[in-house]
């Protein structure tokens, strides 16, 4: 847990059942048992910024935004005027800050680059900020992504890759797309791809 060993400071209570209380600069939580709302501004020690409350969501798989309500922290430590609904609470830790987002939208049919270099081909594409799936197919160049296999499953963030296959096979081509899904978008690329022929003397 984000706030283990953490002591409890910031203590507030109304003398029945509305609480609140941090730990130390980890997490800070507000208990309202009560049937009616309470609204007021909390002291926390909690960094200034904006939080998941993790009684009602968490994080987005990005980082940079929550899957329910936030919490803001001004630069004074304070939640100023935060209503907790009659019998609910809110909690936040430091592992549900929200970050951020520095990537950029990706553009539609982004231009990939392939260079090929036996016995590879190499692909670059603009950064936008990843992560990235590289997806391709042998058999058909305008292959659904979603069923094209996966290459970089290890290296999702990188705006290049690698790919080590054997080219000058005749008959042997190899087709691509790139799938940019990041906190500003997601945007699948144009469509690349090596082709070997063989030469028959004569024709």
């Amino acid at each position: 847990s984000a706030t283990n060993g953490e002591t409890v400071t910031d203590w507030w209570d109304n003398g029945g059942n509305q609480i609140a209380f941090g730990r130390g600069s980890k997490g800070y939580v507000a208990i309202n048992y009560t049937g009616s709302a309470l609204t007021r501004t909390f002291a926390t020690s909690m960094a200034a910024g904006t939080y998941c409350d993790v009684t009602k969501g968490e994080l987005n798989a990005f980082g940079t935004g929550c899957t329910g309500p936030t919490i803001t922290v001004n630069g004074s430590g304070e939640i100023v005027g935060q209503t907790v609904a009659a019998m609910d609470a809110f909690a936040i830790h430091v592992n549900a800050k929200v970050a951020a987002c520095t990537a950029t939208t990706p553009t539609a049919n982004f231009a990939i680059a392939l260079t090929p270099a036996s016995p590879q081909l190499s692909l670059g594409w603009t950064d936008f900020g990843g992560p990235y799936q590289v997806r391709s197919s042998t058999t058909d160049p305008y292959f659904d992504p979603l069923t094209g296999a996966l290459l970089n499953n290890t290296t999702p963030m990188s705006n290049s890759y690698v790919h080590a296959v054997a080219l000058g096979t005749a008959g042997t081509h190899h087709f691509y797309v790139v799938q940019a899904n990041n906190c500003a978008g997601a945007a699948d690329s144009a469509r690349v791809g090596a082709f070997s022929f063989g030469l028959v003397p004569g024709q």
